[in-house]
């Protein structure tokens, strides 16, 4: 199922690219792609109502190296390719690609470092390139300038609210769409309980992705709204913002709720902006500080949560919100915390680098840090950082640029700061980081099929 399903779009890529405009029929196949191909190929999984921490996201390779995060922008590069040229023409490397291309090669090098990896060096570079190089090509052809970024944030709401239908079945339900046609999935049923009904997962990895997907695509169906005022689409996107902001409710994410409502505040205030040049260095080195202090263990995070009044006011809240998942994951970090200094700065090189400790931290970047170490951290947190610093100055410049950067730096925060609680990535977010690379002379003409 899972080759058929990869075989079968890459035949609707083909003929998106026959019948469509060139940068409608790339979005449409990648982000149509990362809505509707299988996950990954789990193999057996464990018996039913067990949790298993032997799966891990799709962004990093693991045991899963067949995944959608790889193979969804494989085949709308290679339609691209074959139908497109024109865009490749004038693509280089510029100075700011370079971390994402040393994260990428990063296992390489690390594996004159490391005894054993798991899997082999130029395996877990492929994957790496494949999940996080690829995107970014994508959003260096297909994120060049205002049109590009419209057709982009119009594709993303679309296809979005094509499932919402399907969202709503399994909202009320305990029915798992994805179960019914490609099988089971580890997460399927793992925090699927939610104060009214459940929420939904459809063919994403977990239910906390669909949930931070749905509040970036609502974002970008404002994001249209906005761009279009005085145009006669402005009304229609205002009804595909709402409609994806109730969807994003009623998924019951609290996170994705959270970053939604903050992120609305910046698209709708966009003075706010101007307020990036300095919360972002600022924001920055707090996260340094507190996960160097987290890390290191010179906080005793459990013993102030156990043993001080306000620790167990904080924990005792959570627990009665409903919330304790986040004290929860704090724990498993704290339990492989030992695991991971001990390879701090080069990393393991395994994937499975946690599996000692019966368990694994939830987030990203201690899953980066265990396998690859501070300097496959430093590379990607290099990568991200010198885009938001490109972006911000796009969109304070006023230029013919700056909406699409608006648009970027949103769905780039509402990612990055999930991903300091989930494994589980935002897609789109990772592909926009490459708009900083790209400015209106870079801008290739959309190529229409003949009649």
């Amino acid at each position: 199922m899972l080759i058929a399903a990869h075989i079968l779009w890459g035949v609707v890529a083909i003929l998106l690219f026959r019948t469509a405009p060139s940068r409608q029929a790339f979005w449409a196949a990648l982000i149509g792609g990362w809505l509707l191909l299988p996950p990954a190929a789990y193999g057996p999984l464990p018996p039913p109502g067990s949790f298993t921490f032997t799966i891990v996201g799709s962004g990093l390779p693991s045991a899963q190296l067949v995944t959608k995060q790889w193979t969804a922008p494989a085949i709308a590069l290679l339609a691209s390719a074959l139908f497109d040229r024109a865009r490749w023409g004038g693509l280089a490397l510029r100075w700011w690609d370079l971390p994402i291309a040393g994260f990428c090669l990063w296992p390489l090098l690390q594996g004159a470092f490391v005894g054993s990896a798991s899997p082999a060096p130029p395996v877990a570079s492929l994957y790496l390139l494949g999940a996080w190089g690829l995107p970014w090509l994508a959003g260096k052809l297909y994120l060049r300038g205002r049109d590009d970024a419209r057709t982009f944030a119009g594709l993303l709401a679309g296809l979005t609210l094509l499932i919402l239908p399907f969202a709503l079945i399994e909202g009320l339900t305990r029915f798992r769409l994805q179960t019914l046609i490609y099988g089971a999935n580890p997460f399927a049923h793992d925090g699927i309980e939610r104060y009214i009904g459940f929420r939904p997962q459809l063919f994403f990895e977990h239910g906390n992705q669909f949930g931070l997907w749905i509040a970036g695509a609502a974002l970008a169906a404002a994001w249209q709204w906005r761009d279009a005022a005085g145009e006669g689409t402005a009304a229609r996107w205002r009804v595909a913002a709402v409609l994806l902001a109730a969807a994003t409710l009623a998924a019951q994410s609290a996170g994705a709720i959270i970053l939604l409502a903050a992120g609305l505040g910046l698209l709708f205030m966009p003075r706010l902006f101007g307020t990036l040049r300095i919360a972002l260095p600022m924001a920055l080195a707090g996260a340094l500080a507190v996960g160097a202090l987290h890390v290191s263990g010179a906080v005793p995070l459990r013993s102030i949560a156990t043993d001080t009044a306000p620790g167990k006011a904080i924990v005792g809240a959570l627990r009665a919100s409903g919330r304790g998942s986040a004290t929860w994951r704090v724990s498993q970090d704290l339990k492989t915390l030992p695991l991971l200094r001990r390879d701090i700065f080069w990393g393991t090189g395994r994937w499975d680098w946690f599996r000692p400790a019966g368990t694994r931290p939830w987030g990203l970047p201690l899953l980066i840090l265990g396998a690859y170490g501070l300097v496959g951290l430093a590379l990607l947190g290099a990568a991200f950082g010198g885009a938001l610093v490109r972006l911000a100055a796009i969109a304070r410049s006023g230029g013919p640029n700056a909406a699409g950067a608006r648009l970027a730096i949103l769905l780039l925060l509402l990612s990055a700061i999930d991903a300091l609680f989930n494994s589980f990535l935002f897609y789109p977010a990772i592909a926009g980081a490459a708009l900083s690379g790209g400015t209106p002379k870079d801008a290739a003409p959309d190529r229409t099929p003949a009649a």
